[in-house]
């Protein structure tokens, strides 16, 4: 886009430049006698004709000036700013993921990759959803407190007028930074590099914030949380019904039990 308004403002000065003055810093007089022509040169007309140049060009790059102003400004507005984006990777290379057997302790019925694309596509949902206004669905997919975050965010944008426009996600990298307990919840902190489109838009498409047509570079750290099924645990050697806090063995048979847990609920999502 750049490139295209600087062809613009090229093209326009040129324009500008090829209208030149039609007098000349000379006079062409012809002898009365031999009638040869000659020429005299006007050194009073000469300066005369420079100051004539010299206002004409300021005139030109002040008119070539205000029309790169005005559609610098209206480009802005239409497709916000176009400023180079900071890459962010050294903030998510100084994370250090969690290995695979670290991740098997809490979940064994899924790998480690299996459970970062769950959870990343549990942010594209958010995102989406943000960008549409379905509280419901934001809802459904956040923890109580963070969804209240968002609601009064939402409301803000719609008493603005204003929608955050978010769309075509493509995950860098993902890492696993840390899964601890919290009374009867998982704690999975999730470390993402995205990039993807994100502006704001008025209710005329106008751009307010950030830019429409390149895409961003972001790191977030989002926060998700799982509360464990304690109890709906079945021993599967024996059958019976156990009651269970964490990972242990069925008090009927000794046979170990691993707890499963249900949810991915954001609780928490913070942008570096």
């Amino acid at each position: 886009m750049k490139r295209i308004v600087l062809l613009l403002i090229t093209f326009l000065f040129i324009i500008q430049l090829s209208i030149k003055p039609i007098k000349s810093f000379s006079n062409i007089n012809t002898s009365e006698t031999i009638g040869i022509k000659y020429t005299i040169w006007d050194d009073e007309y000469e300066e005369k004709s420079k100051t004539t140049k010299i206002i004409y060009y300021s005139i030109s790059a002040i008119v070539v000036g205000v029309i790169s102003y005005l559609i610098m400004n209206r480009l802005k507005k239409s497709m916000g700013d176009t400023k180079p984006v900071e890459k962010k990777t050294s903030i998510i290379n100084a994370v250090e993921d969690l290995k695979a057997e670290d991740i098997y302790t809490y979940f064994n019925n899924e790998n480690i990759s299996q459970l970062k694309e769950k959870l990343f596509l549990r942010f594209v949902d958010y995102k989406t959803s943000y960008m549409n206004f379905e509280y419901e669905k934001i809802k459904s997919i956040s923890e109580v407190n963070f969804y209240n975050k968002t609601l009064i965010e939402l409301n803000a944008l719609m008493k603005s007028g204003y929608t955050n426009i978010s769309h075509t996600f493509v995950s860098e990298n993902i890492k696993i930074g840390n899964i601890h307990e919290e009374g009867n919840l998982l704690v999975i902190e999730m470390y993402l590099l995205v990039n993807y489109y994100d502006y704001v838009e008025d209710q005329s498409k106008n751009v307010v914030a950030g830019r429409k047509l390149e895409s961003v570079e972001e790191c977030f750290k989002i926060e998700y949380i799982i509360t464990k099924n304690k109890d709906n645990i079945i021993c599967l050697n024996c059958g019976k019904k156990v009651f269970l806090e964490k990972d242990g063995v069925c008090p009927y048979c000794g046979t170990p039990v691993k707890v499963e847990a249900t949810d991915y609920l954001i609780r928490n999502i913070t942008k570096y």
